[in-house]
């Protein structure tokens, strides 16, 4: 039966009455396997032993970090000292002058002082001094891997330390420092200082702990010294180290060349280009992890049988009350209420009584917790919801930490990546340089008032969009010192927009209204010139103003920012022929002429569909109109207006034609309306105006630069 089935049944059965409770604390059955508990903690504290042991090993290798750290720079001052000698004798003029007796005695003199060999050598690789014979003694030219040498210390103008390689004339193996010797700018001669493996091989066994093995690679990965069986080794290369040694310094593990198992540390020096290596013989690293795990596998096995046996006693005394306690609490996590039950330990009962108690305050913390649960989420709704419709970015900075909190409407304001952690330079950047200035200088007194701020300023997008936004919050002090800011952030550039068009539309309505009180004043002049009586004057003036009120009309729906030519000429003619009339042609490209042009054509227009009413085509059902506009190039060429101004040289014509069955007389003389269509229309449009009355008809032309022309205003207003 599971525990799970066997505490269900124990919930069925009853005490029996005759059956004495045993009401023991829990102290009594933890006395009991407290004499256990004793073998378990000698268990741990053997395993504390051999983490110790594997610490020690540890230690090891950080002393073989240590040893061959040291080996390394030994090994670079005998290689500075070999090389100081060498620059030093280079600077002989005897060497120079060719006085190579003189050299020789020089160097034998240092030779046997330091106890080295010292070789001096022309371009061609011929020896010319060496203290490695007697003197007087015939020389040979150096071997191909000596004058290789050689040539890679006249490349680099530097000393430069060898490999191991074959001496020519002691034909052993060795390694020497090589310096150029220059006469100017120029190399001469070369001055070799041999460095013996078996110096090196004396330095790396000094002080070295026993059974540690030292080495000493060239770069082309051949042995060149050793602390142990060097004579045995010399020259011969470990391919698995060097492919493990690939960087400046660190530790690895492998095999000896011995073919023993190894963990060491290496470090490739600066100077030479050497691989300096110690390793430690994994027989001498485990044997103190061998001792611990040999004494803990005997104290394991003891523990464990008496732990078993313990375990058993005590689990019959306590499990069955455990068994009822899991299923009690397994009977809580339903969401079940407890029924009342007793067992033999008095901590259970008193588990069982808490249990039962819990119940009954988790259903009543349920309920509450789901009601502020449901609050809470209500409020984040809406505040969620305040902020998405008024596009609100809120910035929550923590100064002391530098965390930063922004939303997702923040991130899209300033044009930052979402979700990136966002610094108070990564805002400060986006902020247009014009302001720059004045915000840090309002942020800096802010720092040392605190308080709640507001501003607005301009900011720049990655690809140079300019936006508006207006930022209000609070800076909280504590001691003086800034503690935590907390601002949101609304973008007004469309405010600033419409601000600024409006103050534009202002200056704009100030100004056409002065021009337009000074055209109907002009206009009312002259009307009363020509009008016989007051009536007259009344229906003239009042059909003139209604033609200006209609070029105001389209200029107000356009926002003053110019208006159609199609739109202005079928304006002014709407209230003297029917929408769609066969006697009127209107054709032209579709362009926008700027205000004040639109206002003066449009007067202009005004008279001469008056006149051609009156005297005209109009007058007739037989007669017909062309209203015809172009824009044209230098060479006289329709063009295409395909950008947002017209280009140079550019001009713009429009020609009213009127063709009637009956002979048109010229007038006597000339009026308003006269004077409208001639000096206004070709003073305002800067161009030429020509009337001509050909035989059955009228002819009027406006030629003018295309700069009367505005960008396409449609759209603009509605």
């Amino acid at each position: 039966m599971s525990l799970a089935a066997e505490a269900d049944a124990g919930t069925t059965r009853a005490v029996p009455a005759s059956r004495a409770r045993r009401d023991h604390p829990i102290a009594y059955h933890l006395a009991l396997f407290a004499i256990g508990i004793l073998t378990p903690v000698l268990l741990i504290v053997t395993l504390m032993l051999i983490d110790a042991a594997h610490l020690r090993r540890d230690d090891a290798l950080r002393d073989a970090n240590t040893v061959v750290r040291h080996l390394n720079a030994t090994i670079e001052v005998e290689i500075e000292k070999a090389i100081a000698v060498a620059q030093t004798l280079a600077t002989s003029r005897a060497i120079s002058e060719g006085d190579h007796a003189t050299f020789d005695g020089q160097a034998r003199d240092v030779a046997n002082r330091l106890g080295l060999v010292i070789v001096l050598r022309d371009l061609s690789g011929q020896q010319l001094t060496s203290t490695a014979v007697p003197p007087g003694t015939p020389l040979p030219v150096s071997n191909e891997n000596v004058r290789a040498v050689d040539r890679l210390a006249a490349e680099r103008k530097a000393p430069v330390v060898s490999d191991l390689l074959i001496g020519t004339v002691m034909r052993i193996p060795l390694v020497i420092a090589d310096i150029p010797v220059f006469d100017g700018p120029k190399v001469i001669a070369f001055i070799d200082v041999v460095l013996r493996p078996q110096r090196i091989g004396e330095i790396l066994a000094q002080d070295l702990p026993e059974d540690w093995i030292a080495g000493v690679l060239g770069r082309d990965g051949r042995l060149i010294a050793r602390s142990v069986d060097e004579d045995r080794f010399i020259g011969t290369i470990n391919q698995p180290f060097l492919d493990a040694a690939t960087k400046p310094e660190g530790t690895w593990t492998g095999i000896a060349r011995e073919g023993t198992p190894i963990a060491g540390a290496y470090i490739r020096s600066p100077l030479s280009g050497w691989l300096v290596s110690v390793a430690v013989p994994e027989s001498t690293l485990h044997a103190p992890v061998k001792w611990a795990m040999a004494w803990l596998g005997g104290l394991a096995v003891a523990a464990l049988g008496f732990s078993v046996w313990l375990g058993w006693r005590l689990s019959r005394s306590i499990s069955a009350p455990i068994r009822d306690l899991v299923g009690r609490a397994r009977e809580l996590g339903e969401g079940r209420r407890l029924a009342a039950s007793e067992s033999g330990v008095a901590e259970i009962n008193a588990v069982t009584d808490a249990l039962s108690a819990a119940s009954v305050e988790l259903d009543r913390r349920a309920a509450a917790a789901e009601q502020a649960a449901d609050a809470v989420r209500a409020n984040e709704e809406r505040l969620q919801l305040v902020q998405d419709s008024a596009e609100i970015g809120t910035f929550d900075w923590d100064i002391e930490t530098e965390r930063t909190v922004c939303s997702l409407r923040f991130y899209q304001m300033f044009s930052l990546l979402e979700g990136t952690r966002v610094a108070i330079a990564d805002v400060t950047a986006r902020i247009h340089p014009d302001d720059r200035g004045r915000i840090e200088r309002a942020r800096a007194v802010l720092f040392g008032r605190g308080g709640p701020f507001e501003d607005e300023f301009r900011v720049l997008s990655p690809d140079g969009t300019e936006r508006w936004i207006h930022v209000k919050g609070h800076l909280d002090l504590k001691d003086a010192r800034p503690l935590r800011l907390l601002a949101a952030s609304i973008d007004i550039t469309e405010r600033k927009r419409s601000e600024e068009h409006l103050r534009f539309l202002l200056r704009e309505i100030s100004h056409r209204s002065k021009n337009l009180l000074a055209v109907i004043l002009a206009m009312a002049s002259q009307t009363a010139k020509s009008a016989e009586t007051v009536d007259v004057f009344r229906r003239r003036f009042g059909e003139r103003l209604m033609g200006i009120s209609a070029s105001h009309d389209l200029l107000v729906n356009q926002n003053w920012m110019g208006a159609p030519v199609e739109n202005l000429v079928r304006g002014q003619l709407s209230p003297f022929i029917e929408a769609i009339d066969r006697r009127v042609l209107i054709h032209g490209p579709d362009v926008d002429l700027k205000a004040e042009m639109a206002e003066a054509l449009g007067i202009a227009l005004h008279e001469l569909a008056t006149n051609s009413l009156k005297y005209g085509a109009l007058k007739d059902q037989d007669g017909k109109v062309e209203i015809t506009w172009t824009v044209y190039g230098p060479d006289n060429d329709d063009c295409t207006i395909d950008g947002p101004l017209p280009r140079d040289g550019q001009r713009f014509r429009m020609e009213w034609i009127e063709h009637t069955v009956f002979p048109v007389t010229p007038p006597s003389h000339k009026g308003f309306g006269r004077m409208v269509i001639e000096h206004t229309v070709q003073a305002t449009l800067s161009g030429t105006v020509t009337l001509e009355f050909p035989s059955g008809g009228l002819r009027w032309r406006i030629d003018a630069p295309a700069t009367c022309l505005a960008p396409a205003a449609r759209g603009i207003a509605a």
